[in-house]
């Protein structure tokens, strides 16, 4: 199943040095369309807003636990194989993830789901589509609200 796991840069790099996460929060679609494709690419991204500071999404080929309720699924056992893409704001955009992070730190993600800053980015500027063999071939700069990191 197609997974959409928010990542901090940190657990972006053990993942790729071949270390076990453990069991990660992870969106799934409700099914194989390009529309809830996009719905759960959102609801990770501002997920991974409200939680890690910046919308860094892994997207995997990967065994999803789903969840009881309308909240996030789990998946165990996560290898960089699995990888099929990377989303992550544009360094540009730094001023706006800052502020958008800030309105929903320590947030959930419905809260973030409802915030009008969170919100904005999200409609205002798409994520920046990276494939997972690009990651690692040269620094790929993500803005977050301590400013840019590199991966």
């Amino acid at each position: 199943m197609l997974v959409f796991i928010p990542l901090d840069p940190a657990g972006l790099a053990r993942l790729r040095q071949g270390y076990d996460l453990g069991a990660v929060l992870a969106w799934a679609a409700e099914d194989e369309s390009e529309e809830a494709e996009q719905d759960a690419l959102l609801v990770a991204s501002l997920d991974g807003l409200a939680r890690h500071g910046l919308r860094l999404v892994l997207v995997a080929q990967a065994l999803f636990e789903a969840p009881p309720d309308d909240g996030p699924g789990r998946v165990v056992g996560l290898a960089w194989r699995q990888a099929t893409a990377l989303f992550a704001d544009d360094p540009a955009d730094l001023g706006l993830v800052r502020a958008a992070g800030a309105a929903v730190a320590g947030r959930d993600w419905r809260a973030a789901l409802q915030d009008p800053t969170a919100v904005r980015l999200a409609r205002e500027r798409p994520l920046l589509w990276h494939d997972a063999s690009e990651v690692g071939r040269g620094p790929i700069e993500l803005p977050t609200t301590a400013g840019l990191a590199r991966i």
